[in-house]
């Protein structure tokens, strides 16, 4: 009987052998297929019916079990990858962030033209997640802009500085130099943060602008409906009617007040002038055409005579 057994176990390795030189056989195969191809070799025949099933299930959940650990290592590996080209991009952002050449304001279209020939952004891009990789990154330093934009208009604060029209890059980063506070902020920030608050500048002229402009507007307006005021009058004179208009009171600075007064002045001088220049060519238009009737009104009566007369005489 253990003759038997050691018999019956050699035959298993035999026929094992067997189903491992036989590379055809995948996780996936079946016994009743494969064993059609085993008919004519003597290490199937030996072994009964049963053991065949028992070593090939074997077999086959030892395959199963290669193929899961190969997927995974596969999925590891593919995994290691993606993280260290994920890795490698974020280093060329950071680097670009910090000359300057990639901030909160650019845009992907702009940074993948600037990188295209680097082989960490081409190696990304296989990934399909440098667009997401790169809206991250520019949210992290939108976040961080906005803290240190905080901490530089402390700064000017706290030194009783303010942004006006005019004022260079220059003047703005002495200003913040070994200011308490600021101690670590780039160069770049500082110009950042120098763009935001003259743009507030510039807006802010462009809004008082627009306010002048339409005050100045309905000033005009307003002068056009007041009648006591000829080409003739002058600002003094004016001024008591003036003085109750809305218009007239939006406007504070007397200078403006004056120059919007002359413009008006002046307007209406042109257009008084105009009027003389036009008004002798138009009696004369409407003279000669009544001459030109009475001249031809006599012509008619006298022929009229003639022809009474020679009626008379005959």
């Amino acid at each position: 009987q253990e003759l038997d057994k050691i018999r019956r176990k050699q035959k298993m390795q035999k026929f094992r052998q067997l189903l491992e030189e036989t590379k055809s056989i995948t996780p996936q195969s079946q016994w009743r297929k494969v064993q059609e191809s085993f008919d004519e070799d003597p290490r199937f025949k030996a072994i009964d019916k049963m053991d065949r099933l028992i070593v090939f299930e074997d077999y086959l959940k030892e395959l199963v079990h290669k193929e899961e650990a190969a997927k995974s290592r596969e999925k590891e590996e593919r995994k290691r990858h993606e993280r260290v080209v994920r890795e490698e991009f974020q280093a060329l952002m950071e680097d670009y962030s910090k000359k300057g050449l990639l901030d909160y304001t650019t845009k992907w279209t702009d940074f993948s033209e600037l990188v295209a020939s680097d082989l960490a952004f081409a190696a990304i891009m296989k990934q399909g997640t440098a667009h997401d990789l790169f809206d991250d990154f520019i949210d992290e330093l939108e976040d961080t802009f906005r803290k240190e934009y905080k901490q530089i208009k402390q700064c000017l604060e706290r030194a009783g500085w303010e942004m006006r029209l005019g004022v260079e890059f220059e003047e703005f980063e002495v200003q913040l130099q070994g200011s308490p506070g600021v101690e670590g902020i780039s160069s770049h920030s500082f110009r950042l943060a120098y763009e935001a608050l003259y743009a507030k500048e510039e807006q802010k002229e462009k809004d008082r602008e627009l306010k002048r402009q339409k005050a100045t507007n309905r000033l005009f307006a307003a002068l056009n409906t007041i009648p006591e005021i000829t080409a003739q009058t002058t600002y003094a004179e004016a001024v008591e009617h003036l003085q109750p208009l809305a218009a007239f009171q939006a406007i504070e600075s007397l200078g403006d007040r004056q120059k919007i007064f002359a413009e008006h002045i002046a307007r209406l001088q042109q257009k008084e002038q105009a009027v003389k220049r036009k008004a002798p060519v138009d009696a004369g238009s409407r003279k000669r055409p009544r001459e030109e009737e009475a001249n031809g009104a006599s012509t008619e009566g006298a022929g009229a005579g003639d022809a009474d007369l020679t009626e008379r005489r005959q």
